[in-house]
């Protein structure tokens, strides 16, 4: 019994050995996690301690911002596009801002100095402001915004305003801004407007007309201006004056301004946020706000000396390098622009003149400054060149140098547009619609002109080719010569030797179908030395000329052919959705003739690129094999009347002035669908128009079906979806892939239901850029070391020390002190106010072996002047420790350490990058110090320092001279 009693106390120790372990352990796992909830400065979206809902995602940050989860004990930075999660607690600290967008597209500007929580309630989101101020930009009633003041809950619901949402830290208050919003408590449901103020406290609310009721600028206001700046008040109603400062309660502590008719103007105001309050004698306002933030206005780079282009004629601009911009024709905003770092192409399609601008586009600069308007005057664009002669295929025969005359048909030029001629690659200047070249040698030559604007070649003819032959040994008549023309009617040169001058005589010209000119077909008299043939058909012509002696020359042997058949037209794939009428044969003939334009059928239309020197198309409609239309037009368009609905084919064949027909074109798809009245039939659910997204996102695309027995996505980077990717999704009705785009995109969906096809309406989305910022807004300037509100400093400082005292009814005088300083300090803002200490200490030898030390600890305070900008005015304080010299006898100096206060007014004038500051100190060592100072870039400052000052208790005076270089940090 004993021993199993000793037994079981062992396994009882053991067992309570090991269940402390596990409770030592326990307790370290439990520290070293609260340890890093504590010190850790890494964000982790919430997994434990409440459910993970996302309701928003960060929009825009300023300076800083931070969020605490309700899984983490501390607060930690919170970035750029960031989700926003249900308990977030979120933090502004002071010039700070965030804002916020939800799920529902609502949005939130949370304004400096700010504390609240977000959770997500049954009918929407909770904001629990505990202090600050809250604007809201709503656009969705299906979202309210709930405001709990003690055991109170309010509603707030609108689609479209814009609100602002305050707190004193018991009650809160609502104004609405713009547009109009609901307010409910319980059963009780008010719609409150703009200028109504609405006070929310733990028992109900109270609705109170704001004073002044209108007024500009709106409450939260951001306005990105020049330096160069002002900014307008305007009311409805009496104001006497104006309170504007840069903290808080601005009625208490901003500086007053005059207001005359209800409205002022103040003139160059930094950056930052303002808070201000208007009064009269009878009230005072709440208090408003608005930010400036610095911003320079962009310009075009390329526009300064043109201002005029041609209808269809592509413009490329430069601009200031963006990530993308807001393009402005005439102050309207022009989508999907042709646009890609600092490059914008544009065209114009009318006549016109345009106003065009430009402004920044990022999230980071909701309102960015627009370019200043450039006024573009939009001009006709030429028409087409069409060539005369020398055509395509012409032959010129010559028997010495000769001139060739170039002919072509335009209409009225624009002015500022040159015409070149180009001949083999030469171009040539000319005017009108002729122009003379001589040639000198037999070849082949080819021309085409060309239509020049601003030094931009903005039209081109076709080219056509000729050749010239010189031949006077008469073996034309046993060859013949080959001359093309393009169809009947047209007219050759025939040209001849002439010895005697232009009208001294004439020569007689015959043109026979024979050799033996038995026949002769045409006579014609002449003066020149040249005439024209009216060619009216093909084959072989002979013709002579009787010379000066009155015989004939022998005859020349001419073959008039035609040109090449002409080229098969370029034709597309057409697909047409048209109203089918539904009435029986007579009764729509009958209603047709009536009310032609009621009940008329859609048209179709085929059109193909015109085919030069034609006279008529072939048009040919094939259903399968068969041949439903076989008909020729003048013009390359053809309207199909009796059509109906089907898949068919159709092609187009060219035909020349001598019947020569070319070979088809290739035959394409004419698909003739009836129209169901635009997008009928399928009801797109997911995402909504304009949902942004990023790259690498899951897209899932959704529709409802209501018609259609298979299903396709169409994607397009165009709205009118010229160019389309297409996705078979067979009976399914929704869509899920992983976007690998960068750019934003379109989308519709196409439905086909026994043989027709309906289409969807189209939507948008978006793409987000990655923004490699994540916490400080792009739109904070970047700080000069030396100007930033904080920073530490160091320097060196050789100084020349002159200094004299009486002692004993002695005067020591000591010339000329080689002094060594070292410098260095701090320099930071508080409030409104620059704050620097300084610690400065000086070491030399004087009178070969006695050691000089000085050691100055100072405090500067200095405020901004605001009637004289770059002036502060503020105050020194020092205190120095230093060697006092006195005379002992005639050989023996005695150095004495003393302790002195000092006080002293200061003045500081910065202008540009340097600054002058002068301080007159009243105590024990009064006197003057002057120092100019230069900063020579971010880290590096050079100052030249004089001061002069006495001691009328010691009868001591001492003046120095020193430079500074001082470091930054």
């Amino acid at each position: 019994m004993r021993k199993e009693y000793q037994y079981g106390k062992r396994i009882v120790g053991r067992v309570n050995s090991l269940l402390d372990t596990f409770v030592i352990l326990v307790c370290i796992c439990v520290a070293a996690f609260a340890g890093n909830q504590v010190f850790n400065t890494s964000y982790y979206p919430p997994i434990i301690g409440g459910e993970r809902i996302t309701l928003g995602q960060v929009f825009e940050l300023r300076n800083d911002v931070r969020r605490r989860s309700f899984d983490n004990f501390s607060w930690h930075d919170l970035g750029s596009n960031e989700a926003l999660y249900h308990n977030d607690r979120i933090f502004t600290d002071k010039d700070s801002t965030a804002e916020l967008e939800f799920s529902s597209g609502n949005r939130l500007k949370v304004s400096e100095e700010s504390l609240f929580k977000i959770t997500q309630d049954t009918d929407g989101i909770n904001l629990n402001i505990e202090q600050g101020v809250v604007f809201a930009t709503l656009s969705n009633s299906s979202e309210a915004f709930v405001v709990k003041v003690g055991d109170q809950i309010y509603e707030i619901k609108s689609d479209s305003s814009k609100i602002k949402i305050s707190t004193d830290g018991k009650n809160k208050e609502l104004s609405v801004l713009e547009g109009q919003a609901k307010v409910r408590l319980g059963n009780r449901e008010e719609t409150i407007e703009k200028g109504v103020r609405v006070l929310l406290t733990n028992d109900s609310y109270t609705v109170k007309k704001s004073w002044p009721s209108e007024f500009t600028p709106t409450d939260g206001k951001l306005f990105y201006l020049v330096e160069n700046n002002q900014v307008k008040f305007n009311f409805n109603e009496d104001v006497e004056k104006l309170h504007l400062s840069k903290t808080k309660s601005a009625f208490e502590n901003g500086e007053v301004f005059d207001v005359t008719n209800n409205q002022i103007a103040i003139k160059d105001l930094g950056q930052g946020i303002y808070y201000w309050q208007v009064s009269n004698d009878k009230e005072v306002s709440t208090e408003k706000s608005f930010e400036i933030i610095f911003e320079e206005i962009p310009t075009f780079e390329n526009l300064e000396n043109e201002s005029r282009l041609l209808v269809g004629q592509e413009k490329t601009i430069y601009t200031q390098s963006f990530d993308s911009i807001d393009f402005f024709i005439n102050d309207e905003i022009i989508e999907d622009v042709d646009y890609d770092d600092g490059v914008l192409k544009v065209n114009f399609d009318e006549v016109g003149s345009y106003k065009l601008s430009y402004r920044n586009k990022s999230i980071e600069h909701p309102f960015a400054l627009k370019s200043k308007s450039h006024l573009i005057e939009v001009i006709k664009a030429p028409e087409k060149i069409v060539l005369k002669r020398p055509f395509n295929g012409e032959e010129y025969y010559f028997y010495q140098k000769d001139l060739v005359e170039f002919n072509w048909e335009t209409a009225d030029l624009p002015e500022g547009l040159e015409t070149y001629l180009v001949l083999n690659g030469k171009r040539h200047l000319v005017a009108g619609q002729s122009y003379k070249i001589p040639i000198e040698e037999s070849g082949d030559y080819e021309w085409s002109l060309e239509y020049y604007f601003n030094g931009e070649k903005v039209s081109a003819s076709d080219e056509n080719e000729f050749s010239v032959t010189f031949d006077n040994d008469n073996s034309a008549l046993e060859n013949g010569r080959k001359v093309v023309v393009k169809k009947p009617g047209d007219m050759i040169d025939l040209t001849w030797a002439n010895k005697a001058a232009p009208g001294e005589r004439s020569f007689q010209v015959e043109i026979s179908k024979d050799r033996s000119f038995k026949n002769i077909v045409q006579e014609i008299e002449t003066t020149e030395a040249n005439t024209k043939l009216l060619i009216k058909e093909l084959g072989v012509h002979y013709w002579r000329v009787k010379n000066e002696s009155g015989k004939f020359v022998p005859p020349v042997k001419i073959i008039i052919v035609p040109p090449p058949p002409p080229p098969a037209p370029k034709i597309k794939k057409i697909e047409k959705r048209v109203e089918i009428n539904q009435l029986g044969p007579i009764v729509g003939r009958v209603l047709n003739w009536l009310i032609p334009v009621a009940h008329a059928k859609d048209d179709i239309v085929l059109k193909w690129e015109a085919v030069n020197d034609v006279k008529e198309y072939r048009v040919q409609i094939l259903d399968g094999d068969d041949i439903v239309v076989d008909e020729k037009v003048k013009i390359n368009r053809y309207e199909w009347k009796d059509y109906s609905v089907g898949h068919f084919q159709w092609r187009v064949s060219a035909i020349d002035y001598w019947n020569q027909e070319s070979e088809f074109s290739s035959k394409e798809d004419l698909i003739v669908t009836k129209k169901f009245g635009g997008a009928q039939g399928i009801n797109l659910l997911s995402p909504r128009h304009g949902k942004r997204f990023k790259k690498d996102d899951v897209i899932e695309l959704q529709f409802e079906q209501v018609r259609g027995d298979r299903f396709y996505i169409e994607f397009s980077k165009d709205r009118f979806f010229r160019n389309i990717k297409e996705v078979s999704l067979g009976k399914a009705t929704s869509y899920r892939f992983k976007n690998q785009l960068e750019e934003s995109f379109y989308w519709r969906v196409k439905a086909i239901e026994k043989g027709d096809v309906i289409y969807s309406k189209k939507r948008r989305i978006d793409i987000k850029k990655e923004i490699k910022e994540n916490r400080i807004s792009k739109s904070k300037p970047k700080l000069e070391k030396s100007e930033r509100d904080t920073h530490w400093f160091v320097g060196f400082s050789p100084e020349l020390l002159t200094y004299d005292i009486i002692s004993n009814s002695k005067k020591l005088e000591v010339d000329d002190m080689n002094l060594i300083s070292i410098i260095g300090g701090y320099k930071t803002k508080i409030k409104d106010y620059d704050a620097k200490f300084s610690l400065k200490h000086s070491s030399g030898v004087v009178f070969e072996d006695l050691a000089f030390n000085r050691t100055r600890l100072g405090a500067q305070v200095l405020s901004p002047l605001k009637s004289v900008a770059g002036l502060k005015y503020g105050v020194v304080t020092q205190v120095e420790y230093r060697n006092e010299l006195s005379v002992l006898s005639e050989n023996s100096i005695e150095s004495n350490a003393e302790f002195y206060l000092n006080l002293a007014p200061s003045l500081n004038y910065k202008i540009g990058k340097v600054s002058a500051e002068l301080n007159y100190f009243i105590l024990n060592y009064s006197g003057l110090n002057f120092e100019v100072s230069y900063e020579i870039s971010d880290m590096y400052q050079a100052s030249f320092s004089y001061e002069d000052f006495s001691n009328s208790d010691i009868e001591s005076n001492q003046q120095s001279m020193a430079f500074n270089l001082q470091y930054n940090f």
